[in-house]
C-alpha cells in the first residue's frame, strides 16, 4: 500500500506534535505555507511554499503532490482553503465548504447564530473605516472591534467610549485579510471565559471540553490570552446547555469529522454564549493540555481520520487534577533575559517549554504570535491554583525582557526587591545560574540594607581563594558594600559541600570578618535548590536565617 501523505497548512511550532502523530502513523508529510523559515518545516517529509489563504494555489499544489488528506491544525488563516481543498478533491472533510465559510467569517456567523435562536451578542460588519464610523450612533458602548477572520487576538480592542472607536477601527483593518471588520457588544462574564478544544465524529461530539481563559491586564493587548485553567468555572449546568447548543449548531451545519476550537463564556445575568466555533485545533498547544490533563489523544485521532483511516474511538474522560498552561511573554519589547520560576509555588511543573535563549529580541504581548514558551502546571486543588500570577493572584514566576541598555539586568530587575531574606537570595540565585551549564562562582555584594550593588561571577577555573581573597577586597573597596554573599553553582546535582567548599567557606569568612564586611552566606546552588555552608556545616546562623524564623 502506497504512503498516504497529509498536507498541514502552516507551520508554526504547533504543528510539531501534529507532524509527530502523522509520522508514528507512517504517514508523509507536507507542510505549506509561504514562509520556508517556519519551524514545522524542518520537520516534517516535504515543504511546498504556497500561500495559505489562496485555496486555489493550495488546490493547485495538493492536485499536484497527489494528497490523502489535509487539515490547517492551530493556523486559522488556513482552514478555508483546507476546506476548499477537502470538497474540492473528494478528501475527508470537516463538513461543507459553505457551512466552514460562515464559521470562518465573524459576521456571517453572528447572522447565523441570531437566524437559529443562539444567544447572541449584537454585532455589525463593516467593509470600510467610513462604513463603520458613520454607523457609531447605533453601538452601546463597551464594545469590541475586531477582523471577521483573524486569529490569536491581532487587531482586537475593547472600546469604552466614542473618542476611542476610530482608532479602534484603523486598527482592525491593519488585521483584517479580507478587508471586513466586525463591531458587537462587549459581553462582560460571571468567571471566566473558555477557549478550548473538543472533538466530533461523523457529526457527534465524543469530546467536550471546558476551561478558564485567563489574561495579562498589563500586556499590551489585554485581550490577549495568558493563560488556562481545567476545570472552567462555569457550573454543571452551564457546561451541559454549552454543550447541547455546540453540538446543535454542529448539526445545524451539517458539519462531521473535527478538532474544534471553541470559545464560549457565561454572561453576568447567567445567560451561556458560544462566541467562536472553528474546525481546527487550538493554538497555545490546547489540544496537548488535555492529552496532559485527561489522557485524550485528539491529536492523533483527527491525524488519522483525515487521511481517511479509521481513528481509534474518543470518550468523555475526566480531568485528572487541576491542570494551567501559562503562555510565556514579555511585557515589552527588549532583549530575552530569563525565567524565573518561584520555588514556593504549590504546584508540579509538568514541563517548561522556553522558545528563546538568553539575547534573543522579544516583542510585548501583542498576539499569541508574541508568545515565548508555555508553561505546564499541575495542581491537587482549585485552591491552590488561584493563588498563582497568571492563572490568580500570588506572584509566582517572573519574565523579563528588558533593552539592550540593561545589560546588567541582574542589578537592574533586583534593584527595587533588597535581598535580605533567605527567599530573596534563593530567587536571585536560581536565576543569575539558570543557564550555566559549568562550576561556577558568583559574589554577590550588598549594602546594609540588603540591596544588591553587584554581582561578579567567575568560571571555577579561573578562581582560587587567592584571587578571590583579592577581587573581595578590591571591590569592598571600590563599591562600599557591607554585606557580602558567596555562592557556588554545582553542575552535576550535588549539594554536599566538598573539602575545597569547606576551605573556600573559611577563606571567605574570614576575609569579611578582617575588611569588616559581614560575611553573609556561602551557598552552593544546584538545580532549584540551595545549600548555605555557613549555617549547615559551623552551626552560626547568619541575618538571613534569623529574618526567616
Amino acid at each position: 500500500m502506497a504512503q498516504k501523505k497529509l498536507m498541514l497548512l502552516g507551520g508554526l511550532r504547533y504543528l510539531l506534535p501534529v507532524i509527530d502523530a502523522a509520522h508514528k502513523q507512517g504517514y508523509y508529510v507536507i507542510t505549506a505555507d509561504y514562509l520556508p523559515d517556519n519551524i514545522a518545516h524542518k520537520y516534517s517529509d516535504e515543504y511546498c511554499n504556497v500561500s495559505i489563504i489562496d485555496k486555489e494555489a493550495v488546490l493547485a499544489k495538493a492536485r499536484e503532490l497527489q494528497i490523502d488528506g489535509i487539515m490547517s491544525f492551530a493556523c486559522d488563516p488556513g482552514v478555508v482553503a483546507a476546506s476548499y481543498v477537502q470538497n474540492q478533491m473528494g478528501l475527508p472533510s470537516f463538513g461543507p465548504f459553505e457551512s466552514v465559510e460562515i464559521l470562518q467569517n465573524k459576521d456571517r456567523f453572528r447572522a447565523f447564530l441570531t437566524e437559529h435562536g443562539f444567544n447572541v451578542p449584537w454585532a455589525f460588519g463593516f467593509a470600510s473605516k467610513e462604513e463603520a464610523w458613520d454607523a457609531r450612533t447605533k453601538f452601546a458602548y463597551p464594545l469590541i472591534v475586531k477582523p471577521t477572520d483573524s486569529a490569536g487576538s491581532k487587531g482586537c480592542t475593547r472600546v469604552d467610549n466614542e473618542s476611542e472607536l476610530m482608532a479602534a477601527i484603523e486598527y482592525a483593518f491593519k488585521y483584517t485579510i479580507s478587508g471586513h471588520i466586525i463591531i458587537e457588544e462587549f459581553l462582560e462574564k460571571k468567571g471566566c471565559s473558555s477557549d478550548t478544544d473538543s472533538y466530533s465524529y461523523d457529526g457527534k461530539l465524543q469530546f467536550v471540553s471546558f476551561c478558564a481563559q485567563r489574561f495579562d491586564a498589563n500586556a499590551t493587548n489585554p485581550y490577549t490570552p495568558a493563560a488556562y485553567s481545567w476545570p472552567s468555572t462555569f457550573s454543571k449546568e452551564e457546561e451541559d446547555y454549552l454543550t447541547s447548543e455546540i453540538q446543535r449548531l454542529i448539526t445545524l451545519l451539517n458539519m462531521k469529522t473535527s478538532v474544534w476550537n471553541i470559545e464560549t463564556r457565561v454572561a453576568p445575568n447567567g445567560k451561556p454564549y458560544i462566541m467562536e466555533l472553528t474546525p481546527r485545533g487550538g493554538g497555545n498547544r490546547l489540544c496537548e493540555m488535555l492529552r496532559y490533563a485527561t489522557g485524550v489523544d485528539m491529536i492523533t485521532a483527527i491525524t488519522r481520520a483525515i487521511v481517511g483511516d479509521e481513528p481509534e474511538p474518543i470518550e468523555q474522560k475526566p480531568y485528572n487534577g487541576h491542570w494551567a498552561e501559562v503562555i510565556l511573554h514579555a511585557d515589552n519589547d527588549g532583549e530575552f533575559v530569563g525565567l524565573q520560576i518561584d520555588p514556593s509555588l504549590p504546584a508540579e511543573v509538568v514541563e517548561e517549554d522556553l522558545w528563546v535563549k538568553q539575547g534573543d529580541h522579544v516583542h510585548g504581548f501583542e498576539a499569541a504570535n508574541d508568545a515565548i514558551g508555555t508553561l505546564v502546571l499541575r495542581f491537587e486543588s482549585a485552591e491552590e491554583l488561584e493563588k498563582v500570577e497568571g492563572v490568580g493572584e500570588k506572584t509566582a514566576l517572573h519574565i523579563s525582557a528588558v533593552g539592550k541598555m540593561f545589560e546588567r539586568i541582574a542589578e537592574s530587575a533586583f534593584s527595587s526587591h533588597p535581598l535580605n531574606s533567605y527567599e530573596a537570595v534563593h530567587s536571585y540565585l536560581i536565576w543569575i545560574f539558570r543557564h550555566s551549564e559549568i562550576d561556577s562562582v558568583a559574589v554577590l555584594y550588598l549594602d546594609n540594607k540588603g540591596n544588591l550593588i553587584e554581582c561578579v561571577k567567575y568560571p571555577k577555573s579561573s578562581r582560587n581563594n587567592e584571587k578571590l581573597t583579592f577581587d573581595i577586597k578590591k571591590t569592598v573597596a571600590e563599591n562600599g558594600a557591607s554585606r557580602v554573599v558567596l555562592a557556588h553553582k554545582h553542575p552535576d546535582g550535588c549539594l554536599e559541600a566538598s573539602s575545597e567548599d569547606l576551605e573556600s567557606t573559611q577563606v571567605f569568612f574570614e576575609l569579611c570578618r578582617d575588611i569588616g564586611v559581614r560575611a553573609e552566606e556561602h551557598f552552593i546552588v544546584s538545580g532549584n535548590s540551595l545549600f548555605p555552608i555557613i549555617c549547615r556545616v559551623t552551626g552560626q546562623k547568619t541575618e538571613l536565617f534569623e529574618k526567616t524564623e
